[in-house]
């Protein structure tokens, strides 16, 4: 049943060829949704801090809060496992990476 229902998502959701990726910036705060280990969707909300590579192989840094843990995750944008992709808020920085809010302490 979950094999059929994995097959039915992918099959539907994500084809990289004609799904529309919003215009996503340094700063932007985005809500991922990914399967994880092919069984589960999670869903992570957080603020994009660098953004890589261009294209197809285009990789987003994403930084968010756990539990008040800072966790750090990178996303292929184009990968199968990326469910959908939201824009919830765009914050506007002068600056290309946003590292100074990983290393700041609470």
């Amino acid at each position: 049943m979950r094999k059929a229902l994995k097959k039915l998502l992918f099959s539907q959701n994500w084809n990289s060829e004609d799904q529309e990726i919003p215009n996503l910036t340094i700063g932007n705060i985005v809500q991922v949704k990914y399967f994880y280990n092919l069984d589960y969707i999670f869903t992570c909300e957080g603020i994009i801090v660098a953004k890589k590579n261009k294209g197809y192989n285009r990789i987003i840094t994403l930084q968010h809060i756990t539990e008040k843990i800072k966790v750090i995750q990178n996303f292929n944008i184009f990968s199968p496992n990326i469910f959908t992709i939201l824009k919830k808020a765009e914050i506007r920085y002068r600056r290309a990476k946003l590292y100074f809010l990983i290393n700041k302490n609470k």
